[in-house]
């Protein structure tokens, strides 16, 4: 495709990448490249805007002069960074001697451009354990830099990089490393107790015990005597009662009443708080009350 505006973003922060490289080597400046570019470069691509390069402080001077005013322009009076004209691309400028994420003192800065850098296609980018350490102590020391500890766990995963890689890391990030490895490839965590880590650990579905549903017995005084089978029958057998039969002995929680209709026994199961021998105004209904002999909390079956 012909035209910058025509270009989409990742040909225009390639066409930057080259056009600033060429012109480095023309002014024999060292430098290295790093960020998501180099990320790309080493087997994880990702969405970014600009280019991220390292050099050296002193250079800094010697760079401004040389390209402002020649394809590049400052973000804004004073920056250190520029702009391509040709594609707008933002060209970021790290120095040497500074420090990742938080930039207070800390074991791991930014090394020299030419200390440990590797060229591919005739451009240098940092080597990939120089890439790592910094993306790590980035990510570990300024909460807003949280997405370099996701690249590096992303690069974990894109170059199938081994656990023992950690060995080649400076102390300081090792242990993060570590962690990043374990979760990138579902190795569960050791808690200082040697068990599992709570949030790795394979999580155990809550034990739910069945209910036991009582079944439920025939109450000797049904409500209605057409509510179910058993009542039916219970009150067909109530008709054939005559006052000759025996009356057995009543258990402690009934009463025995006489029915006003008949000559008939009937017994009422007492409630709480009632009387032996009363009759509640509540249990008065208008179905038949059962007597004692035929209306017993034995199952249906048995009255066939």
């Amino acid at each position: 495709m012909s035209g910058s505006s025509k270009k989409t973003l990742n040909d225009a922060v390639e066409s930057a990448l080259a056009r600033i490289a060429a012109r480095f080597d023309e002014l024999n400046v060292p430098y290295a490249v790093l960020g998501a570019v180099a990320l790309s470069r080493q087997g994880y691509r990702r969405y970014t805007e600009d280019v991220d390069i390292l050099v050296r402080g002193d250079d800094l001077k010697a760079i401004h002069g040389a390209l402002v005013g020649h394809g590049y322009r400052p973000v804004f009076a004073g920056s250190k960074n520029l702009r391509d004209t040709t594609d707008g691309v933002k060209v970021e400028f790290v120095r040497a001697g500074d420090y990742p994420g938080d930039g207070e003192e800390k074991p791991i800065s930014f090394p020299d451009p030419t200390a440990s850098q590797e060229s591919h296609d005739s451009i240098h980018f940092v080597d990939l354990r120089t890439l790592v350490e910094l993306k790590l102590a980035s990510g570990m020391t300024s909460t807003d830099r949280l997405k370099d500890l996701a690249d590096v766990q992303e690069l974990i995963q894109a170059r199938l990089l081994p656990r023992e890689f950690a060995q080649e890391l400076h102390e300081y990030v090792r242990e993060k490393y570590l962690e990043l490895w374990d979760a990138a490839f579902g190795r569960p965590k050791k808690s200082s107790s040697g068990g599992t880590s709570g949030s790795l650990r394979k999580q155990q579905p809550l034990r739910r015990w069945p209910t036991r549903l009582k079944p439920l017995r025939p109450s000797c005084v049904p409500c209605s005597p057409t509510a179910c089978s058993w009542t039916r029958k219970a009150a067909r057998a109530t008709t054939m009662h005559t006052s000759s039969a025996p009356t057995p002995r009543l258990p402690a929680s009934t009463t025995c009443t006489r029915n006003p209709s008949s000559s008939t026994e009937t017994t009422t199961p007492s409630l709480p708080g009632e009387q032996q021998g009363s009759t509640a105004p509540h249990r008065q209904s208008a179905a038949p009350r059962l007597a004692w002999s035929t209306c017993r909390p034995a199952s249906p079956a048995s009255w066939q």
